[in-house]
């Protein structure tokens, strides 16, 4: 039996999901994979989650869950709206992790439909990691191209190389000296330009209520290679819930069906979701005409945020 290392990290507001993806995760394993799961995390937030982990652990007694305290680190960093301090955790794993050569990295918004152990057997001789391309042209930061950046929510690193060049401690000082838009996946970007092996978008397949349509959606699907999303999600190891609505706080999010299998065979299955209203196409458009007077654009951007994340989460 092989052991895989996944790691993921959250706080007690992101304690459902975190079961939900951990039950699809072992749900899906095949009867010779053994998932060695590392949970960053406060002592508060184990504190406050350790039960519900221990009853999904319970259920898949070939794998194993071990938690790391962060301590401090990232304790000052900037987040923006849903994504928040544990999103900042994955820069540590190479040093909390040295046992091992490589790890996956996942968002716990994702569930995971697929056994992932041929996925870790991938090849990342001299590169730093692996990872699926976004694939739209509103993507990309300078001196990343929007066809070659990636989204960070599956990762499959390179430990060994990470320690060898620092590449945790690179990444850190970016962060210091950035106000990135997106705090996390921008330097994991920067780091990562030119040293990444670009998975199957099966591995991380986007779906989202409030940008995956239209043209974006065409875009998307062309890039891939895909004729339809029912495609692309009858083929996918991973789903992405990205955006900050999510299947657990909207009765009306699409695919929500392929997050419920796994929420009612997890630890919270007989516990009622509560969803939130989602803001009016009036609402939100109120907010940003009223932002526009605010010249400066980092502090527009802030009193967006600080609105969207008050109404919506």
């Amino acid at each position: 039996m092989s052991e895989i290392p996944i790691v993921i990290a959250f706080d007690e507001h992101y304690l459902l999901p975190a079961c939900v993806m951990l039950t699809s995760l072992f749900e899906n394993a095949d009867s010779d994979t053994e998932y060695k799961v590392y949970i960053f995390a406060t002592d508060e937030t184990k504190r406050k989650s350790i039960q519900k982990i221990q009853e999904t652990l319970g259920l898949y007694e070939q794998h194993s869950i071990e938690w790391i305290d962060p301590a401090d680190n990232f304790s000052s960093a900037k987040n923006r709206n849903h994504l928040t301090t544990p999103n900042y955790y994955r820069f540590l794993i190479p040093d909390f992790l040295k046992e091992y050569d490589k790890a996956i990295w996942l968002d716990v918004d994702m569930i995971v439909k697929r056994d992932l152990s041929e996925l870790f057997e991938t090849d990342l001789e001299g590169l730093y990691l692996g990872a699926v391309r976004i694939g739209l042209k509103n993507s990309g930061i300078q001196h990343v191209p929007w066809d070659q950046y990636f989204n960070a929510g599956f990762l499959l690193l390179n430990l060994e190389l990470w320690r060898r060049d620092d590449v945790a401690g690179t990444a850190r000082r970016l962060i210091e000296e950035n106000d990135f838009s997106c705090p996390t996946q921008d330097p994991m970007n920067l780091v990562g330009y030119q040293k990444t092996v670009f998975l199957p978008v099966t591995y991380n397949v986007y779906i989202s209520p409030k940008s995956m349509k239209g043209q974006k959606k065409r875009d998307y699907l062309a890039f891939h290679d895909r004729k339809s999303f029912a495609e692309l999600i009858d083929d996918a190891a991973i789903l992405h819930f990205v955006e900050n609505i999510k299947p657990w706080n909207d009765k009306d999010y699409p695919e929500r069906e392929e997050w419920l299998q796994y929420y009612r065979k997890s630890a919270f299955k007989n516990e009622p979701l509560n969803y939130t209203e989602r803001p009016s196409a009036l609402w939100k458009w109120t907010i940003k005409t009223i932002s526009m007077f605010i010249l400066n654009k980092k502090k527009r951007r802030k009193f967006r945020e600080r609105i969207w994340t008050n109404k919506e989460s």
